[in-house]
């Protein structure tokens, strides 16, 4: 039953790939959106620097550094992300039989259905699940 549980813990590492990037993409735009309301704030500031109100309170200061601090935190995250999915990637590269690799490219890295990759690599769906538990074992000795 342990060799299981280290097959069903690399299977759920390969299965949360595609939410993994998804995420990575999502936090990119987040960044990106930090971006524009900080160059769109600071321009809005600039434009009142002649008044008295904007001599009391610095908002360029305080969106700056609102800005590094978001920033931090969502790069150290996409780190973390980037890392994850490309760790994942190494160990399927690892597999010595280009067949499993491919199965495991095909379900995790494609989203595609086990039909699809039955039709695809030219064996019946079951017998490709089989190559995905045997794969998934195999990934699962090197993880140790």
């Amino acid at each position: 039953m342990g060799c299981k549980k280290a097959e069903d813990s690399f299977q759920t590492r390969l299965e949360s790939y595609i939410m993994l990037r998804a995420e990575i993409e999502r936090q990119k735009e987040r960044l990106a959106r930090l971006e524009t309301r900080l160059f769109g704030s600071r321009r809005a500031a600039v434009s009142q620097s002649g008044s008295r109100d904007a001599r009391r309170a610095d908002p360029v200061g305080d969106c700056i550094a609102q800005k590094i601090a978001l920033d931090e935190a969502l790069t150290q995250n996409l780190r973390k992300l980037e890392f994850e999915a490309a760790a994942i990637e190494y160990a399927v590269q690892t597999l010595q039989s280009p067949l499993e690799r491919e199965i495991l490219r095909l379900r995790y890295f494609d989203g595609k259905m086990w039909i699809e990759i039955g039709r695809l690599v030219g064996y019946e769906e079951g017998h490709c699940r089989r190559l995905r538990n045997s794969a998934c074992a195999a990934l699962s000795k090197g993880e140790n």
